[in-house]
């Protein structure tokens, strides 16, 4: 293991800890963790009747910016009312380092940890293919429309609560939609009846050979009737007034231009250098998707038996505006208030028509843009991960001798060359890296996967988080950029992300409402395993892992 200023594995004060138990609101990072507490007010629960219950994953969707801009959401959106009706866990602390889109949708719906459901990456430098892909692709099932595309959920190594339900209701339909092919593929399990996700090439809705053997004709009626040119307006700011008194100016340093989408307001998406993928980040695209799950609940008839049905919803456009324009933003302000206005509306139309269940929560969260951190006086900064593999390389060739030793890195892992990982100068490369680390403030580490996934049990809980990130095949170098830093691709980079093991990147909210749900509030840290089993206490189903379901849900036979 590889150290920065201070060891991994020491413990910390006991102050700390104290301290941090005492003040949950105070923002910092605990050097330990804190006890999972079932404090707040309850009311007794329900038992489970939903026909139909929805998950939802607003992607990017940190708890201090759920805590900031609960009173200016709307009254008819679905977060305002969990607020004020149903269940609403403030903070839900991942229990893992690697912070991204893919472990966190996995996490959400196994209720296990990325070490052992083996998501633990969005993107995978296959030494095979000589390239980066998803992680969900796996070279055999090809996605329709897109050539060279592949994807299934051949990488996931547990069970969902959709493959529970399944199992246990065969004549249940399990149904997964997203923006993102990641994030619907890994979600749905290995036996979901849909798997949808947006692809800008095509443009349209897709899937893949592993989920039918060809794109459903009614899929490609939807596609045509739906053009993408059609939903390439301009992107307006709702109330301008309100995010002023909010945030501040539209105008904020660090916010990326993201393919000449530009950085206020009005957006024209048309005019962008990439119009079909830019449109991700605007509400257009979270309207786009609502829509395709419209047509698919009908064509599915979604919660029209008496068998529960489970339907997968996953909100990208959060996160791209957030990567794009920063949490603190008029843009994600923006984006918030328009999906929870729309999922309000969708929600009430499901509930028109049968017994809905809601839970809504987020796959991480994220952090702040650096030039804001830096003018409140705290930590903040981009490590571009481009220059960390020139200067390592150089330094490695410098040392060791001319040669190929470093390949590149894809958040959150730095890889070696095929070369290096047999190379008799191996230790002596490590030693390149941790020299590294001590003069790159941007770092808090760089840990080779080998060593650093034999800290599952330490009392340390970054030793123990970036251990339960890694699966037993990894063998790159996971790296953690130091607090209020993220991982950009390019110098020239703005915008701002996630992926680390902070507090503004792994604590995320849960609200739940509907059938079977009853009030319950709660600003204590818990851990994040206890979602899984909270969304198969709203399917009536029992969870096969020891977690509890989180106070709110419903009990079965009523029991406390």
């Amino acid at each position: 293991m590889m150290f920065r200023r201070i060891a991994l594995l020491t413990l910390a004060p006991p102050l700390a800890a104290l301290c941090f138990a005492a003040c949950p609101s105070s923002g910092g990072t605990p050097k330990t963790e804190p006890p999972v507490t079932a404090g707040g007010s309850q009311l007794q629960p329900k038992t489970a009747s939903a026909k139909l219950v929805v998950g939802i994953v607003l992607d990017q969707l940190p708890t201090s910016a759920i805590l900031r801009y609960a009173p200016h959401l709307p009254k008819d959106g679905v977060l305002r009312r969990a607020i004020e009706e149903g269940l609403f866990q403030e903070r839900v602390r991942y229990g893992y380092a690697g912070t991204n889109t893919a472990p966190g949708h996995a996490s959400i719906y196994t209720g296990e940890l990325p070490a052992d459901h083996g998501i633990d990456r969005n993107d995978v430098y296959s030494r095979k293919a000589a390239r980066k892909q998803q992680i969900v692709d796996d070279g055999k099932h090809a996605v329709f429309k897109v050539e060279g595309s592949y994807a299934s959920p051949f990488e996931l190594k547990k069970p969902t609560v959709g493959d529970a339900l399944r199992s246990r209701s065969p004549e249940s339909r399990v149904v997964s939609i997203s923006l993102k092919a990641r994030a619907a593929v890994v979600s749905a399990g290995q036996k979901p009846d849909f798997v949808a996700w947006y692809d800008y090439r095509i443009p349209g809705f897709t899937t893949s050979e592993f989920y039918a053997d060809e794109l459903p004709a009614w899929m490609v009626t939807w596609n045509q009737a739906n053009p993408m040119k059609e939903r390439l307006t301009t992107w307006s700011a709702e109330n301008p007034k309100l995010y002023q008194e909010v945030i501040g100016d539209d105008a904020a340093l660090g916010e990326s231009d993201w393919y000449g989408l530009g950085t206020t307001f009005p957006h024209e998406l048309a005019g962008t250098r990439n119009p079909n993928k830019t449109f991700i980040a605007a509400p257009q695209s979270m309207q786009y998707l609502i829509d395709m799950t419209r047509a698919v609940v009908e064509q599915y008839a979604m919660g029209a038996d008496a068998h529960p049905d489970l339907l997968l919803l996953s909100v990208s456009t959060t996160d791209y505006a957030g990567h794009a324009f920063g949490t603190s933003s008029w843009e994600y302000l923006d984006v918030l208030i328009k999906t929870d206005r729309a999922l309000g509306a969708l929600v009430r139309d499901l509930e028109a028509t049968t017994d809905v269940a809601v839970l809504i929560t987020s796959d991480h969260g994220g952090t702040p843009l650096a030039e804001h951190s830096l003018a409140a006086g705290k930590p903040g900064g981009r490590l571009v991960g481009a220059k960390m593999v020139e200067d390592l390389e150089a330094a490695a060739n410098k040392a060791l001798g001319a040669g190929k030793w470093f390949q590149l890195y894809a958040q959150p892992y730095l890889y070696l060359t095929d070369e290096a990982l047999k190379s008799e100068k191996r230790a002596e490369l490590m030693k390149i890296v941790e020299a590294y680390v001590e003069t790159t403030p941007e770092l808090r580490g760089i840990y080779p996967a080998e060593t650093a996934r034999t800290h599952r049990r330490s009392d340390d809980w970054l030793a123990r988080d970036i251990a339960n990130t890694i699966p037993d095949s990894c063998q790159e170098l996971f790296v953690v950029p130091a607090e209020g830093h993220v991982a950009i691709s390019t110098k020239d980079g703005f915008g701002t992300g996630h992926g680390t093991p902070w507090d503004a990147d792994r604590e995320v909210p849960v609200l739940a409402f509907g059938a079977g749900v009853s009030k319950s509030h709660d600003s204590a840290v818990t851990k994040q395993n206890r979602v899984a089993p909270t969304i198969a206490a709203l399917l009536g189903l029992d969870w096969h892992l020891p977690a509890k379901a989180l106070e709110g849900a419903p009990r079965p036979n009523g029991a406390r």
